[in-house]
């Protein structure tokens, strides 16, 4: 995103996808790859870099709203659930407790 930092960007991405909005920390957790499906049997590699974000509100109406299904869980639970084995170890090392 023009003019923003890459935790900007991902701030921003947080609420448009999810209508969340909060304390962001800076710093990013790592990285993680996956395949990004474009339709016709073709797909791009992305690199995503990860930053937490603490939830302090959680809109109603945001810009993608009704595009998913969101669901809170614990992080647990969560490394569980996602495919991506690097975005998995970024979640199961989370400590929101480190400053």
């Amino acid at each position: 995103m023009h003019n923003r930092s890459h935790a900007e960007a991902a701030e921003r991405e947080a609420f448009e996808e999810a209508g969340v909005q909060g304390n962001l920390r800076h710093e990013s957790l790592g990285l993680f790859t996956y395949r990004k499906q474009l339709g016709r049997g073709r797909s791009i590699l992305c690199v995503v870099q990860v930053f937490a974000l603490e939830v302090q509100t959680r809109l109603k109406k945001y810009p993608e709203n009704g595009q998913r299904r969101d669901v809170w869980l614990s992080r647990k639970k969560a490394a569980r659930e996602v495919r991506e084995p690097e975005l998995r170890t970024l979640i199961r090392k989370f400590n929101p407790d480190a400053r």
